[in-house]
C-alpha cells in the first residue's frame, strides 16, 4: 500500500467516528421543523401605550423584523412568524425531539419536586394570624427541622405580635381621640386651635402641661377632656412612632418578611448553579446549596443527576419558556454615570430627600431633570459591587441613583448606535459581553469617560443596571465589556438581544395565547415521506450497483457518507429539519451522484482508449474534476447569496445546500479516490472496472433541431408566465397573501383524525380553490388513536388563505355614484387620514346608486369609520359579516362542534385593593392599588377555562382594542384551588402599571375599573361554536420580498461572472442563464397549470393537485436551478475540452451533447426514482414540493441539450463558423509499469 494512502484512510476514519458520534443517537441530535413535527403556538401583544396610530402601522412587522434577528440569528431554528394585525404576531417553535421532551420532563419533574418544597411567603404570612399554640405547630413544620429558619419565623412572628398589638393600639386610641375632640367641640372649645398645639403640649411634663392648658381655656372648665384628649393623642403619637419611625417595628417586620425569600430556593438560582461549565464550581456551589438546604439534599442531587441526563439533548429553543426568556425587553443599551457619597455634587441633604421620595412615590416619581433612579439587577444589594453609590428600595426591588446630567449620560436614540457585541471575559476570566460602538457613539462615549474618570458608569439594558466598573484613567471611545455574573445562557442571549437592535415597541412579557400544533404536513404523509424516501434512496443504491458494479459500490458509501457528514454538521450546528432542508438534501445527494457518475464516465472512455486501470482512474478523475468543481462551486456561489441576502423562510435551504455540496466534493473526489487506490494497491481491481453501458455515445444531430427546440421552449416560457400571471393571487400560499386561521374544538364523543377532519372540510370547500388550499393542524395532546395508528385529537386548527368579508351598502344621492376606481381612492384616502385600515378592498355594483364595499377587517366600528370619512355625503348602512370561512367549517363539521356556551356572569363586587386587605389576604400583595372582581357563574366552569377565555379577548375582533393588564384568577374567596375544578364563582384581580407608583385620578380608576370589568364580563359570556377565529396578514413582508429579488438578481450575476471567468467567453455565462429563465418560467408555469389540472381526470390520474407557491415550494424551485445548473455545466465542461482540438461549431457542441448524454440520462434516472417513489408513495403533504422537484429533472435535463447548448451559437463570429480542419491527437497514452519477478 502506498505510504501516502494510510494518512488518507486515517483521515476518512476519523471524520466518520466523529459524525456518526456527532450524529447519534439521530432522535437526539437532529430536531424536526414545524412543517415536519408540528410545534408551540404563541401569540404576543404590543404594548402600544404612548404610540400614535401612525406608529402602530405595520408594527408587528418590524418588531418581528428585529425579534427574528435577536433569536435566532443564524435562521437555523425554524421559526415562524405571523403578524396578526399591527399589534400582535404569532411565533411557531418546533417541537424539541420525543428523547429530548422526555429527557426535559424528567429534569422539570425533578426540579418542581424540589421547588415544591418551598413555602409560599403567603402562606406563612397567613399562619401568622392563627392562634398562638397553633401557630407554634406551624412555624416548627415551616421550619423542618432547620434551627436558622426556626428562628428567622419565631422573629417574623414576634414583629407581627408588636406590629399587631400597636395598630389594635393605634386603631383604639385614634377612636378615642376622635370621640375627645368631638366632645371638646360639643363644649364650644375650638379643635382647630388644639390640634395646631398638641404637638408641643405632649412634650410638656404634668405640671406645666395644667398650667398651659388652663391658660389656653381661659378657666378650669373643660380642663380633664382637654387634658385626656392631649394624653390619648400623646399615646397615638407614640404608636405611630413606634410603628413608622426609622428602624421601627414596620420596617423590622418588612425586613423579616423579605428575609422569608431566603428560606426558599429559587429557579433562577438552580438555573445558575447547573449552567456552571467548570465543574469544580459547580461542585462547590451545589455543596453550599445543600449546607443551606439541608432537608433537601436527596431531591437537590436528583435535580442535578436529572440535568446531566438531559444536557446532550438540550437545545436553545426546547421549550417555549425558552422563547419567552429571549423576548424580555427591547435590547436598549445606555450608560449613566452614578452619583457616590462623599462628592460635591449631591449634599447629603438632597441624597435624603432623593430617598425619602423614592421610598414614598415610587422610582418613576422621585426621578428628575438631573437623577433619574434605576433598577439593579442583584436582587440582594449586597450583591451590587460599587461602592459608594446611593441605593434605595421601592416594593420588592433596589435601586440606585444616576445620572441624567448632560456630560454624564449616553441615552438611546441620541443619535449613536450599537454596531455589534460578542462573548468574551474580564480580567479574571469571568464570563463577561464585549461592545464595539460607531464613530459617533465612540465620540460621545469618550467625551463622557474622559470627564468622569474614577467614577462608576452603570452600564443599563432594557432600563436594568447591570454593572457599574469604575472608569479608569483616560477615555475610552468605542468599545467597552460588561461585566456581571452571567451563565453561557444569559452571555448568547444578551449578545443576540444587542446584535438584533432595540425594538420600536415593548411586547407585553407573558403570550395571550401558548398552544401546541401538529405538523402541517399531517404525521400519516410525514411516515409516508420519510419511507418512501427511503425506498427511493435504496432503488439508486441497487441501481449504482448493478450499473457500476464495484463502482458503484463505492459510490454508494461516498453518498451514505455525504448524507452522514452533512445531517452530522447540522446536528453540530443545532440546526432545526425542515422541508426545505430536504430539498437541500435531495441535491446534494443528486450532486453527489452525479459527480461519481462523471468520473465514473471519464474511467470507461478512458478504458476504452486501451489506457491502463491506473492511469485511467487517474485521467478520469483529472477530466471530471473541472466539471465537478465548476458545477459545485456555481451552486455554493448562489447558495451563499440566499443566505446573506435571502429571506429567512430560504436560508434553512442554502444552509443545508450548502455544507451538502461541501461534503459531496469530499466524498465524491478524495474518499472514491482513495478507496479506488487501495483496491488498485491492493490487488483487488486489476485490469479494468466493470460497467454495463446501457446508453452508449449516440448520432443524434441535437443542433440540427434547433428550431424544433427554440418553438418548444418558447410555447415553454411564454405558455408558463401566461399561466402564471393569470392565476392572479391565488398561486400563493398564506406566506404571501395571509389568510385566516379557525380553531375547531370537537365535543364530547367525536373522534377524528387530522386526516378525516381534511376530508369533511374538503368536501365542503370543493369549488372553491382558496378554501381547497387550507392546511390541517392538530392542536394539544393526542386522546386516542384510529386503527390504522392514526393520533386523534380533540382540537385542530384549519389555516386557510380565504377570509371572512365584511360588506357594507353605501348609498349615494342620485348621479352621485362615483366610479369603482375613484370609491376605492377615496377609502384608502380615508384610512391614510384616520389611521386606520379595512385590509383588501372589492368594490362591487349595488341597487340602484349604491356600492357594496367588501373589506377584510371585519371590525364593524373601524370600517363604519373609514367609510364615513371617505363617503361623508353618502348613507353607510349597517355592516353584515360573510362568513366565507367559518361558514364552510360550521357546514362541515355540523353536530359535531363543542359550542363555547355563555357562563352567565354577574358581578357581585368590586373593590380596590389596599394594605388593610393585602394584611389579610398577602398574596394579593403584588396588586395594592389595584382591583378585586368578585364574579358568580350560571355555569360553573374551572379556572383554567377562564383564564383561556380571557387570553382570547386579544385576538377577538370585537375585544381587541380593550388593555391588557396584568392579573390573576382565584377561586371564590381568594381560595387556591385545583384550576381543572368547575367554579360557581371566581375573583379576579389585576392592577394598572402606574397604581404601585402614584395614585390614580378618580377618572384613571373609573376608566381601569371599567376596562376590567368588559374583560371578565366579555369573556365570560360569549357563546360560539368557533372560539378562535384569527385574520392572518402576509408574514412574507415587502423587505423579504425585496431581499429576495435581490438575492436572485445577484445569483444570476454571480453565475454569469463565474461561468465567464471559468470558460473564457461571456456568451457560456448568458447561455446558462437563458436556461436558467427557460426552467423557471417551464416550473412556475407548472404551478399556476396544477390548479386548473387538478380538476380534471387527467390530473387526479397523475396526483396534482392545486399547489401553491410557498416556502418548501421556493425551496423546490431553487433546486430545480440546481440540477438546471449542474446538467448545464456538464455539457459546457465537454464543449470547452473538444473546443481546445476544434472550433465551437454545430457539430461540435453536437459531439459534446453525445458523449455526454450517458452521463446526463443515468444522473437523471437515479435521482428521479427518489423523487417520483415520493411523490407516488409520499402522501399529499410533500406532494406539491416532489412535483416541482421531479419537474426540474426532466426540465433541466433538457434545457442544458435544448437551451444552454444551442443558444452559445447564436450570433458566433464567423471564424466559429468554419470547420477547421480536424487534427489528429493522442495524448494520455500510458503502458503498465511490469513487474519483474524475483
Amino acid at each position: 500500500m502506498s505510504r501516502n494512502l494510510m494518512p488518507k484512510i486515517i483521515l476518512i476514519l476519523v471524520l466518520v467516528a466523529v459524525a456518526a458520534v456527532t450524529l447519534f443517537p439521530p432522535s437526539k441530535t437532529l430536531k424536526p421543523g414545524i412543517d415536519l413535527a408540528g410545534g408551540t403556538s404563541l401569540i404576543y401583544a404590543i404594548n402600544t401605550e404612548g404610540l400614535g396610530a401612525a406608529e402602530q402601522k405595520g408594527l408587528a412587522q418590524r418588531m418581528i423584523t428585529v425579534l427574528r434577528r435577536r433569536i435566532d440569528p443564524a435562521n437555523i431554528q425554524n421559526l415562524v412568524w405571523r403578524p396578526l394585525g399591527d399589534t400582535r404576531f404569532e411565533i411557531q417553535m418546533p417541537l424539541a425531539s420525543k428523547e429530548t421532551q422526555v429527557k426535559r420532563d424528567a429534569y422539570l419533574a425533578s426540579l418542581a419536586n424540589l421547588l415544591d418544597e418551598n413555602i409560599n411567603p403567603a402562606v406563612i404570612l397567613r399562619a401568622l394570624q392563627m392562634p398562638a399554640e397553633r401557630r407554634t405547630q406551624e412555624i416548627a413544620e415551616f421550619a423542618q427541622g432547620d434551627p436558622n429558619r426556626l428562628k428567622s419565623l419565631t422573629n417574623l412572628a414576634s414583629l407581627y405580635d408588636q406590629r399587631k398589638q400597636f395598630q389594635d393600639r393605634r386603631s383604639v386610641l385614634s377612636a378615642e381621640v376622635k370621640t375627645l375632640g368631638e366632645k371638646l367641640t360639643a363644649a364650644g372649645v375650638r379643635l382647630d386651635r388644639v390640634q395646631a398645639n398638641r404637638s408641643q403640649w405632649v412634650a410638656m411634663d404634668d405640671e406645666t402641661l395644667r398650667k398651659e392648658l388652663t391658660d389656653f381655656l381661659g378657666s378650669d372648665a373643660n380642663l380633664e377632656l382637654l387634658t385626656s384628649y392631649v394624653k390619648n393623642y400623646k399615646e397615638l403619637a407614640d404608636a405611630f412612632t413606634r410603628l413608622t419611625a426609622e428602624g421601627g417595628i414596620n420596617e423590622q417586620y418588612e425586613q423579616a418578611r423579605r428575609q422569608l425569600n431566603q428560606l426558599n430556593l429559587s429557579e433562577e438560582r438552580i438555573a445558575f448553579v447547573l449552567d456552571l461549565q467548570n465543574a469544580t464550581d459547580q461542585a462547590r456551589q451545589i455543596a453550599e446549596l445543600q449546607a443551606r438546604f439541608p432537608d433537601r439534599k436527596a431531591k437537590i442531587e436528583q435535580v442535578v443527576a436529572a440535568y446531566k441526563e438531559y444536557r446532550p439533548y438540550r437545545g436553545r429553543l426546547d421549550d417555549p419558556a425558552d422563547i419567552q426568556r429571549m423576548l424580555k425587553g427591547a435590547g436598549i443599551l445606555e450608560f449613566r454615570i452614578l452619583p457616590t457619597t462623599g462628592r460635591t455634587e449631591l449634599s447629603q441633604a438632597q441624597i435624603e430627600g432623593y430617598l425619602s421620595d423614592l421610598k414614598d412615590k415610587g422610582p418613576k416619581e422621585a426621578s428628575d431633570s438631573q437623577y433619574v433612579w434605576v433598577q439593579i439587577e442583584p436582587r440582594d444589594p449586597q450583591e451590587w459591587k460599587t461602592p459608594g453609590t446611593i441605593l434605595g428600595q421601592f416594593g420588592d426591588k433596589f435601586y440606585v441613583l444616576a445620572s441624567n446630567r448632560p456630560d454624564e449620560a449616553m441615552l438611546h436614540g441620541r443619535d449613536w448606535k450599537l454596531e455589534g457585541s460578542h462573548p468574551t471575559s474580564d480580567q479574571v476570566g469571568r464570563r463577561a459581553i464585549g461592545f464595539n460602538l460607531n464613530p459617533k457613539g465612540g465620540d460621545i462615549f469618550f467625551n463622557i469617560t474622559s470627564k468622569n474618570t474614577h467614577r462608576p458608569l452603570a452600564i443599563l439594558l432594557d432600563d436594568v443596571a447591570i454593572s457599574a466598573p469604575n472608569i479608569s484613567e483616560g477615555g475610552i471611545r468605542d468599545r467597552g465589556i460588561i461585566t456581571g455574573t452571567f451563565s453561557p445562557t444569559e452571555v448568547t442571549d444578551m449578545v443576540n438581544k444587542l446584535n438584533a437592535g432595540s425594538l420600536p415597541a415593548r411586547l407585553i412579557e407573558q403570550p395571550i395565547s401558548q398552544r401546541v400544533i401538529g405538523p402541517s404536513v399531517g404525521a400519516d404523509n410525514l411516515h409516508k415521506g420519510i419511507v418512501s424516501g427511503l425506498i427511493g434512496l435504496a432503488l439508486v443504491i441497487v441501481f449504482m450497483i448493478v450499473y457500476y458494479a464495484v463502482g458503484g459500490c463505492i459510490a454508494d458509501v461516498a453518498l451514505l457518507l455525504n448524507i452522514l457528514f452533512t445531517l452530522a454538521i447540522m446536528a453540530a450546528m443545532q440546526a432545526t429539519f425542515t422541508l426545505p432542508g430536504i430539498a437541500g438534501l435531495i441535491l446534494t445527494i443528486g450532486m453527489s451522484v452525479d459527480a461519481n457518475v462523471l468520473i465514473f464516465e471519464r474511467i470507461r472512455e478512458e478504458q476504452e482508449r486501451g489506457v491502463g486501470l491506473s492511469s485511467a482512474i487517474r485521467a478520469g478523475y483529472q477530466r471530471a474534476f473541472s466539471a465537478i468543481l465548476d458545477s459545485n462551486l456555481t451552486t455554493i456561489l448562489t447558495a451563499a447569496i440566499l443566505y446573506y441576502v435571502a429571506s429567512e423562510d430560504i436560508k434553512g435551504f442554502a444552509i443545508v445546500l450548502m455544507l451538502g455540496i461541501g461534503s459531496s466534493m469530499f466524498t465524491a473526489i478524495f474518499v472514491t479516490r482513495v478507496i479506488l487506490d487501495f483496491l488498485v494497491s491492493k490487488r483487488i481491481l486489476k485490469n479494468r472496472m466493470v460497467m454495463l453501458q446501457l446508453i452508449k455515445v449516440p448520432n443524434i444531430n441535437w443542433m440540427g433541431l434547433r428550431k424544433v427546440f427554440y418553438t418548444i421552449s418558447g410555447i415553454l416560457v411564454f405558455g408558463g408566465l401566461a399561466l402564471f400571471f393569470a392565476r392572479g393571487s391565488s398561486k400563493y400560499d398564506i406566506e404571501f397573501t395571509g389568510g385566516t386561521s379557525v380553531q375547531i374544538n370537537l365535543k364530547e364523543g367525536v373522534s377524528l383524525t387530522r386526516q378525516q377532519v381534511e376530508n369533511q372540510f374538503m368536501q365542503v370547500a370543493k369549488g372553491n380553490p382558496d378554501l381547497e388550499a387550507a392546511t390541517i393542524y392538530s392542536v394539544g395532546e393526542a386522546i386516542g388513536a384510529a386503527p390504522n395508528g392514526e393520533k386523534i385529537y380533540d382540537e385542530y386548527e384549519i389555516t386557510t388563505v380565504a377570509i371572512n368579508k365584511l360588506q357594507t351598502t353605501v348609498t349615494f344621492a342620485q348621479g352621485a355614484r362615483p366610479t369603482v376606481e375613484a370609491a376605492t381612492a377615496a377609502v384608502r384616502k380615508a384610512e391614510s387620514e384616520l389611521d386606520r385600515e379595512v385590509g383588501k378592498i372589492e368594490v362591487t355594483a349595488g341597487a340602484d346608486n349604491a356600492y357594496v364595499v367588501s373589506t377584510s377587517n371585519t371590525n364593524p366600528m373601524t370600517v363604519q369609520n373609514v367609510l364615513a370619512k371617505a363617503f361623508p355625503q353618502a348613507q353607510i348602512g349597517e355592516p353584515a359579516i360573510q362568513e366565507v370561512v367559518t361558514g364552510a367549517i360550521r357546514k362541515a363539521f355540523e353536530g359535531q362542534l363543542e359550542v363555547q356556551q355563555n357562563l352567565g356572569p354577574v358581578v357581585a363586587s368590586k373593590e380596590r385593593i389596599t394594605d388593610q386587605i393585602v394584611d389579610t389576604y398577602p398574596e394579593l400583595a403584588d396588586y395594592i392599588g389595584g382591583v378585586r372582581i368578585e364574579t358568580t357563574l350560571q355555569r360553573p366552569a374551572t379556572l383554567a377555562e377562564i383564564e383561556q377565555r380571557i387570553g382570547e379577548l386579544r385576538i377577538r375582533p370585537d375585544t381587541e382594542d380593550l388593555i391588557s393588564y396584568s392579573y390573576t384568577i382565584f377561586g371564590p374567596g381568594l381560595k387556591t384551588i385545583d384550576r381543572t375544578q368547575p367554579v360557581s364563582s371566581f375573583t379576579f384581580v389585576s392592577i394598572e402599571p402606574e397604581a404601585g407608583i402614584r395614585e390614580l385620578s378618580e377618572e384613571e380608576w373609573l376608566r381601569f375599573v371599567e376596562n376590567e370589568e368588559h374583560r371578565v364580563v366579555a369573556a365570560t359570556s360569549r357563546e360560539t361554536s368557533l372560539p378562535r377565529v384569527t385574520q392572518i396578514d402576509p408574514f412574507v413582508g415587502g423587505e423579504a420580498k425585496t431581499r429576495a429579488l435581490i438575492s436572485i438578481v445577484l445569483s444570476l450575476a454571480a453565475i454569469v461572472g463565474y461561468i465567464w471567468l471559468r470558460f473564457g467567453s461571456l456568451r457560456f455565462g448568458l447561455a446558462a442563464i437563458v436556461a436558467l429563465f427557460h426552467d423557471v418560467s417551464t416550473a412556475l408555469g407548472a404551478i399556476a397549470a396544477s390548479a386548473f389540472l387538478a380538476t380534471t381526470v387527467v390530473g387526479s390520474a397523475l396526483l396534482i393537485g392545486d399547489f401553491r407557491i410557498n416556502g418548501a415550494m421556493i425551496a423546490a424551485v431553487l433546486t430545480l436551478l440546481g440540477y438546471s445548473l449542474n446538467d448545464t455545466i456538464v455539457v459546457f465542461d465537454r464543449i470547452r475540452e473538444n473546443r481546445r482540438r476544434v472550433q465551437l461549431t454545430p457539430k461540435s457542441v453536437t459531439d459534446s451533447i453525445n458523449q455526454t448524454l450517458s452521463r446526463t440520462m443515468i444522473t437523471g434516472i437515479t435521482t428521479m426514482m427518489v423523487v417520483l417513489v415520493m411523490y407516488i408513495f409520499g402522501g399529499p403533504g410533500l406532494r406539491g414540493f416532489n412535483f416541482v422537484i421531479f419537474l426540474g429533472l426532466v426540465v433541466g435535463t433538457y434545457s442544458s441539450i435544448a437551451i444552454a447548448a444551442p443558444v452559445l451559437l447564436i450570433n458566433l463570429p464567423d471564424a466559429e463558423h468554419q470547420n477547421a480542419p480536424r487534427t489528429a491527437k493522442i495524448e494520455n497514452i500510458s503502458s503498465e509499469p511490469k513487474v519483474k519477478a524475483k
